[in-house]
């Protein structure tokens, strides 16, 4: 198997990282107990695709296989040392139903946008 690339040494480029501690079955349960503004905020920003989703558990072994093999850098899968994925936008926007470009999502972190509507269904 290829190895995974690094950043360079001072590379900030790619400094963030993706964690989440919800279960597939929490999210599920959340996003059954929006209210009615919370499901049209998440239309309205293009991600009605996971408004649908049905997967409640994961298989650890294969996150972890998966994780192990993807390259968030080049944006690729190595399947085996011969084969690999590379993962575009219309990959994801097929299996996900997400949109593909064209809006900037503001990230959250305690911050409270100038547009009372958007902050009403964060409080909700």
């Amino acid at each position: 198997m290829q190895s995974v690339p690094k950043p360079a040494e001072g590379d900030t480029k790619h400094k963030k990282i993706f964690q989440s501690r919800m279960s597939p079955s929490g999210f599920v349960g959340m996003i059954a107990n929006f209210n009615g503004a919370q499901t049209m905020a998440i239309q309205d920003m293009g991600f009605a695709g996971f408004l649908h989703l049905q997967v409640i558990e994961l298989s650890g072994d294969l996150c972890k296989w998966l994780v192990d093999r993807f390259d968030p850098y080049s944006v690729t899968l190595y399947i085996s040392p011969d084969k690999k994925i590379e993962i575009t936008p219309m990959d994801v926007h097929i299996t996900l139903a997400l949109p593909i470009g064209g809006r900037k999502i503001e990230e959250f972190y305690g911050k409270k946008p100038k547009d009372a509507k958007y902050n009403k269904v964060l409080d909700a």
